[in-house]
């Protein structure tokens, strides 16, 4: 009874020292959070299902979760091996090296792969054509079902080395495209680069419908760097596509929001950059648009806010150049910001505090994003006394503030020594962090006694790629997907990726209101001091004195003890007088 009511203590009381941030991966033998067996699991060419891969495919360097295509009741993955040589024939060239390719997963409920189909160029009759050094598979997302037919869409980008395009793909549930529609605006004939003719130039110019018609492109812009569905902004009923670009000439790159159709044209675009459309000054060349990520409605104005990682970004703090930085944008239904903030090296708004991340140099953070949902939950933060009220809903009870937590990427790519890691970001409601955990832990998750985290190799570039999976152990979690594209199982660089099971370390129910959130806190002290109080009081009485059978023997014979032995002492008092006169 004891260890329960200090269990119980323990649990309620847990609010009056702050919510817990902390998550972790499970442990083996479903240790508490969890009834799942193992931490991770991993898909390469030789681990999980994974399909065969050359040398330097990259397999990881993008993912996403597709949804269920196939109707099984279990989610799908799509990853880019954006580093695969083709061999289907092209007139101008004879292998389509780095074309790239993408491989949907089916994936069995226990998170390994039941069968795999590969989209390449001339794969099937629905796959876009690609050229050499197109890099197909760069940068997935999943768009939802925009053509209504019950089946998820896709977004895939091939930011070539020369020239770039994103391919809006509308799946099957085989795995292959029935037909895509392209996103690429027009390249002119002029400033051609060396390693390139304009009679492959015209060739790409016919055989790719240009949409957007304003959209002038560059040569080597990487358009399609990153992808992201980041929602319905004007209210239209499709999802709008965040673009990452990169400008080499200038170091100015950029984020186009794109406002699109149900058919994957696009009727409009926002583009976000250094500088332009309420985006600040930023340095150039520091890669602003490496990622992007929806963060739900921050400043609560009913409109989606997005994170946008810069891979190169820097604070200038210590000496730690490309390190990475985060920017939180708060969006207009236009696509352009309101108002940005940051999170990097430097806390939020380039102040050293105690929020600030350890990043080191080369770390390259913001290279991926993933939405988790709000992990450390704020909601039940949001139930104290001290916190604002943001109103009531039908039933009278408080309306709770739920603030989506996200998973920045640390490859580390640009070092021979290092594997990369993950930061678990805890987001506030002024576009900064309240905390942050590091993954792999430095020290806990390598224990001998556990082993939570997968052993990486130097140059694995583990946090490539980011996005989320759904709760396959089943503990009110999302799982991550994690690429990992310098893996060498089977190959060298061929690639692998890992799916994370992630889970909280402790545990907080949800209260109602205010008054509830107190109850939670003082009634199990109040419990425990009654608690205290009966068991002092039942043991005073139980060892307080008792009678001995002398005692109780005198007792019922009714004999004055006490009154026999006062004259016996007046008697030896009177005697001793007699015998010792004054």
């Amino acid at each position: 009874m004891w260890l329960l009511v200090v269990l119980l203590l323990l649990l309620q009381a847990a609010p009056c020292a702050g919510i817990w941030k902390r998550f972790d991966l499970v442990r083996w033998s479903g240790v508490s959070g969890s009834d799942w067996g193992r931490p991770y699991q991993k898909i390469s060419s030789l681990s999980g299902g994974g399909p065969p891969l050359q040398n330097a495919s990259y397999f990881g360097g993008a993912v996403s979760n597709v949804g269920d295509l196939d109707g099984d009741g279990v989610e799908d993955i799509m990853v880019g091996a954006w580093g695969e040589t083709s061999p289907d024939y092209n007139p101008l060239r004879a292998v389509q090296v780095n074309a790239g390719a993408a491989y949907v997963l089916f994936m069995h409920a226990n998170a390994t792969v039941r069968e795999w189909t590969r989209i390449g160029s001339s794969s099937t009759a629905g796959a876009p054509p690609l050229f050499y050094y197109d890099r197909f598979g760069y940068a997935i997302a999943n768009l939802g079902d925009l053509d209504g037919d019950g089946i998820p869409d896709v977004a895939v980008s091939a930011p070539g080395l020369v020239t770039s395009v994103v391919f809006v793909l509308f799946m099957q549930a085989d795995g292959n495209p029935r037909e895509f529609m392209t996103i690429r605006g027009f390249y002119s004939a002029a400033n051609i680069p060396t390693n390139t003719t304009e009679s492959e130039i015209s060739r790409q110019n016919s055989t790719y419908t240009m949409n957007p018609t304003d959209l002038q492109m560059t040569y080597m812009m990487g358009f399609g760097r990153s992808l992201c569905a980041i929602g319905d902004l004007d209210g239209d009923g499709v999802t709008e596509l965040a673009i990452g670009s990169e400008s080499p000439s200038d170091g100015r790159q950029a984020v186009y929001v794109m406002f699109l159709r149900s058919d994957g044209t696009v009727k409009a675009w926002t583009k976000l950059a250094s500088a332009v459309n309420g985006i600040p000054e930023m340095v150039n060349f520091n890669q602003f648009g490496s990622a992007v990520v929806p963060i739900g409605d921050i400043n609560n104005d009913n409109i989606t806010d997005i994170a946008v990682g810069a891979q190169y970004g820097t604070d200038g703090v210590d000496g730690r150049p490309r390190s990475g930085v985060v920017y939180v944008i708060m969006l207009n239904r236009n696509g352009t910001a309101q108002e940005t903030h940051r999170i990097s090296a430097l806390s939020q708004e380039g102040l050293v505090s105690n929020g600030a991340l350890p990043l080191i140099s080369d770390d390259n953070c913001g290279a991926s994003l993933a939405n988790v949902g709000d992990m450390n939950r704020d909601a039940y933060a949001s139930q104290r006394p001290t916190v604002p009220r943001l109103g009531t809903d039908v039933n009278g009870l408080d309306i709770r503030r739920s603030i989506e937590d996200i998973i920045m990427g640390c490859p580390q790519t640009d070092t021979s020594t290092l594997p990369g890691r993950l930061f678990a970001l805890f987001l506030d409601e002024f576009g900064g962090h309240k905390g942050y955990r590091e993954l792999p832990h430095p020290k806990r998750d390598f224990q001998k006694k556990y082993q939570t985290f997968p052993r990486l190799a130097a140059e694995d570039s583990f946090g490539s790629s980011l996005a989320t999976y759904s709760d396959v152990d089943d503990n009110g979690l999302v799982d991550l997907i994690v690429g990992a594209w310098g893996d060498d199982d089977g190959a060298a660089d061929a690639g692998a990726v890992y799916i994370l099971f992630l889970r909280r370390r402790r545990w907080h129910s949800f209260v109602s209101d205010h008054f509830m959130y107190l109850f939670s806190i003082f009634f199990p002290i109040s419990f425990f001091c009654c608690c205290c109080l009966s068991g002092c009081s039942f043991f005073c009485w139980h060892y307080r004195r008792k009678p001995d059978l002398v005692e109780l023997a005198v007792k019922q014979s009714n004999i004055s003890i006490g009154k026999n032995r006062e004259r016996k002492r007046q008697k030896i008092a009177i005697a001793s007088e007699d015998d010792y006169p004054t």
